[in-house]
């Protein structure tokens, strides 16, 4: 009888070691290279800072003719496209102080 509730008390399950659960991501899209995320950041923060929240969201997420594209795509793409990027945020900041 008492091996009997020996061998409930230690059943498979009490006995086996629990497996931990794996973190798996759901996000298949690519991810953005270091680099370029780097300079997506920093461009945010800087029209953020120059422009303010909303209007730098408005310039950075829309397609600017003038620029030939939508600016956060063109100062994440290259250095080149960031440094015009970050001029273009000063020259606007400039006309809102003038305004």
């Amino acid at each position: 009888m008492a091996t009997k509730i020996e061998n409930e008390a230690q059943s498979p399950a009490e006995t086996a070691p629990k497996k931990r659960a794996r973190f798996t991501s759901s996000y298949k899209m690519p991810r953005l290279p270091a680099d370029e995320a780097k300079r997506q950041g920093e461009i945010t923060i800087f029209a953020f800072h120059a422009l303010g929240r909303d209007a730098a969201l408005v310039f950075l997420n829309n397609h600017d003719e003038e620029l030939g594209g939508r600016p956060l795509h063109l100062a994440t793409a290259s250095v080149a496209g960031f440094e015009s990027i970050k001029t273009a945020i000063g020259a606007r900041q400039r006309a809102i102080a003038e305004a």
